[in-house]
């Protein structure tokens, strides 16, 4: 018999009883006393399920709302290639609330998990998980009896032994208001599980079921702490107050024909005829909704006594309101996603779908992926030797994603990214062409690897070369259209002699001039495109002989506490991350004094001329940049000896 035919079974069967009395129904019956307290529902899975899901129309909708959203996102199977950074990429994962954190998460991501093949058996399980349902269904279904019972039992079909024990091929969701826990005692508190229905019972290997739970501190009974806690437990009294509102607004409505009596007054009074007779002539006459509010004169001597209390009177639509917004709350979902009238704004709906993400769903992810790499993935690390981890797709959530307006304005002044890692962080894919994959200074100029220089001298020479360019335009001695090789043959003669360490080959003028020649194509400039391009190479030149003489001549004799201080700031970077704070230029300054480079005369006036920062010098790192950024660039001791320094160097 297959694991769910006895579903179809003619025959009833007597269930198998649960062994230890660990089942929470008797553990509720043996320690709950009656005493003068308001009447309760029963307090068991099946009362979750019956009373609470499947017959109350709020706790339906919250439920439904998280489990249909969660079951969207698709798993992703990755392999750990940076375990530092995968640590903290599960740890960020686990509590992220803002859109920054998730830009974060996918940098984190990029450094640690390489993605793996979809094909592989992993995600193939899931996506196709047995015969009757997809993945959307399935998670659907494991989400949803575990917010609803506390628990969730998955199933899977596959070889109890041998090198595939433990690889799954199908999986099944256990209906959790049926499953018991099986124990044989204190050291094999889980030795098994049963699924009992009206039909049948069936018993399962421990081995071969999921349990995934919240968190139970019931330890009223022998292992009633195996079982999570139903958040439908804790409210069970606003879910028999949700359900008594209900009925007793149905019954007002059915019962409106009855609201009163009405009687004669007078002092003889009427016959039993005469009464007969003023009722169906108050029928016929005044009943019907077209009748409703009509006012009725009359020269009898009549009286009224009402019947009951009005809806309003009764409190009903505003009982339904608190109750709403209490289940609301212990779903962590905002009632003003389930048209909550008093709550209902569109700022509140724009922060209350974010928070939807962050405070409900995300949790039962990062639980479900805990459960799925710790029972479904651990065997094919084991037998393929591949540290594999299972997660999940956030960018399926667009309240987690950045405007993108406010994305694109800072990936593009974000040079230090190559064009596919921006690409990436758009969600837009790869771009295999490998100058993608180069990093650009800015959108204009060639690649860093290309032009053979510092980022910062090249993002400064920028400038330089469009004004040598104008000023070549004016020039009476105009350079010729035709590519002077001529000229970069002398050019490059002319280098070598003065820096015979540091030569130059003609090819690599050649390459630079191409470069030049691109540039003023992509930037659609206007003129002789020659001249453009030969300024590209007379600023190359310039820029390589400064580094040479700057090379020659550099300094490291700053005091010991400048590099403490830089050190100081790059420690707290690494820890808490940069934020906001720093430019590529002073995140480059830490690291020269924090290593003890040699530093040239420009880079000294650079640290002098930070002087002008120096009012922010006292904000702490975690209140803003002032204090961090002061040390990057070796704090009051490194720039007074800056200042002081470069007086020496120019006399």
């Amino acid at each position: 018999m297959g694991l769910f035919d006895f579903f179809k079974a003619k025959q009833p069967q007597q269930p198998i009883m649960v062994r230890k009395g660990i089942d929470p129904a008797y553990a509720q019956m043996i320690f709950n006393q009656l005493g003068k307290a308001p009447l309760m529902g029963e307090d068991t899975f099946e009362t979750y399920v019956e009373k609470g899901y499947q017959y109350n129309a709020d706790i339906y909708s919250v439920i439904n709302l998280i489990t249909r959203k969660a079951a969207t996102a698709p798993p992703v199977l990755y392999e750990v290639k940076d375990d530092r950074a995968f640590q903290k990429y599960k740890a960020f994962t686990s509590n992220i609330s803002k859109s920054s954190d998730v830009a974060e998460a996918l940098h984190l991501r990029t450094k640690a998990l390489e993605e793996v093949e979809s094909s592989h058996p992993i995600i193939q399980t899931l996506l196709n998980p047995n015969e009757l349902q997809s993945y959307y269904e399935f998670m659907d279904n494991y989400y949803g009896f575990k917010l609803i019972t506390g628990n969730s039992y998955m199933y899977g079909v596959g070889a109890s032994s041998g090198l595939n024990a433990g690889k799954f091929k199908q999986l099944y969701i256990l209906p959790a208001h049926l499953v018991r826990i099986l124990s044989n005692g204190r050291y094999d508190p889980v030795s098994g599980y049963t699924l009992t229905t009206k039909y049948d019972s069936q018993d399962l290997p421990a081995e071969k079921v999921m349990h995934s739970k919240y968190w139970n501190p019931d330890y009223s009974t022998e292992g009633s702490h195996l079982y999570g806690q139903s958040p439908l437990r804790a409210a069970l009294r606003v879910m028999q107050q949700s359900n008594d509102a209900q009925t007793a607004s149905m019954k007002l409505f059915q019962n409106t024909g009855a609201m009163g009596i009405l009687y004669d007054n007078s002092e003889d009074g009427i016959t039993p005829e005469q009464a007969y007779e003023l009722q169906r002539k108050w029928q016929t006459e005044n009943s019907g909704p077209d009748n409703s509010g009509k006012i009725i004169v009359t020269s009898a001597k009549i009286g009224w006594q009402q019947l009951g209390l009005s809806p309003v009177d009764l409190a009903i639509i505003d009982s339904q309101k608190m109750n709403l917004r209490q289940i609301c709350n212990v779903y962590k979902v905002n009632s003003a996603l389930l048209n909550d009238p008093d709550n209902k704004t569109y700022n509140n709906m724009y922060e209350a779908r974010k928070a939807l993400i962050s405070d409900a769903i995300l949790p039962e992810l990062t639980s479900a992926r805990s459960d799925l790499n710790k029972w479904l993935v651990e065997p094919y690390k084991k037998s393929e030797g591949k540290d594999y981890y299972l997660d999940f797709d956030l960018s399926v959530f667009p309240e987690l994603q950045e405007d993108k307006k406010e994305q694109i304005q800072y990936l593009e002044r974000a040079w230090w990214l190559t064009p596919n890692q921006k690409l990436e962080e758009m969600g837009y894919g790869r771009n295999p062409d490998p100058l993608m994959d180069s990093i650009y200074v800015s959108i204009q100029v060639t690649p860093i690897d290309k032009m053979n220089l510092d980022p910062v001298e090249q993002a400064a020479g920028i400038a330089a070369v469009e004004a040598e360019y104008a000023k070549s335009q004016k020039s009476s001695n105009p350079i010729q259209d035709e590519k002077p090789m001529a000229q970069f043959e002398s050019m490059a003669a002319a280098h070598n002699k003065k820096y015979p360490k540091n030569k130059v080959t003609v090819a690599k003028l050649d390459e630079v001039f191409k470069t030049g020649l691109r540039v003023f194509k992509e930037q659609n400039l206007k003129g002789n495109e020659n001249a453009f391009a030969m300024s590209f190479v007379a600023r190359f030149l310039k820029a390589l002989a400064k580094r040479v003489s700057e090379k020659a001549e550099s300094y490291n004799d700053y005091p010991q506490a400048a590099t403490n201080n830089a050190k100081r700031a790059l420690a707290y970077a690494e820890k808490n991350g940069w934020g906001d704070c720093g430019t590529p230029v002073g995140k480059q300054r830490a690291n020269q004094l924090a290593n003890r480079e040699s530093i040239s005369r420009d880079t000294i006036a650079r640290m002098a001329s930070f002087k002008r920062h120096q009012q922010h010098k006292d904000v702490p790192y975690e209140e803003g940049c002032g204090g961090l950024m002061w040390d990057c660039w070796g704090g009051t001791a490194g720039i007074e000896w800056a200042i002081n320094k470069l007086k020496q160097i120019d006399k």
